[in-house]
């Protein structure tokens, strides 16, 4: 059974490695888009999780972990490489939608529009370019993690809905393991 919260007979876990990229590419990011802005951070939630479903909380910053699979350069009776694959995904509040006044259906102004995408581009990129120097400066790892490779996705919108924007990029890291 999971704990539901740290208990005194909790061991800790021998193998961290999954959850420590996790942690760093969430707190890399984060940092990212504190450096964006006065206050842009402030109301957004940041954490680890697992899968690609969607928990429900609009103003979130989240490195889900997605799969390990044997990467293309494994071969029988060396060392394993294998592939674990990561989303960081940033989503917000606050998009522009129609309203309805009376009977009336009435359309965001177009200036609020380009506005809420100046900001929501302006996010993405942060992200992205900090992402993108943690591959070539390879640091999208923590110290201590061995890892021989890593790289970083397109950078993709979530489509406006409901109010909620953001954005997704998927970032691959080649672990030795054996």
């Amino acid at each position: 059974m999971i704990p539901a919260a740290p208990c005194d007979n909790t061991p800790e876990p021998c193998c961290v490695s999954l959850s420590d990229i996790a942690n760093h590419l969430l707190s890399e990011t984060f940092d990212a888009l504190a450096e964006c802005g006065v206050d842009a951070c402030e109301g957004i939630v940041a954490y680890v999780t697992m899968g690609n479903g969607d928990d429900g909380i609009s103003d979130a910053l989240t490195v889900a972990f997605l799969s390990t699979t044997a990467s293309p350069n494994t071969r029988a009776g060396q060392l394993g490489l294998y592939r674990a694959t990561f989303d960081v995904r940033l989503r917000e509040s606050g998009w522009p939608t129609a309203v309805v006044e009376g009977k009336a259906i009435v359309l965001p102004d177009p200036a609020v529009q380009a506005a809420a995408a100046r900001y929501m581009l302006g996010r993405g990129e942060a992200i992205h370019r900090r992402l993108a120097h943690l591959s070539t400066s390879r640091g999208l790892v923590p110290a201590g993690v061995r890892c021989s490779n890593g790289s970083v996705g397109s950078l993709s919108p979530l489509a406006p809905q409901g109010g909620v924007a953001g954005w997704t990029t998927q970032v691959t890291i080649d672990l030795p393991w054996n």
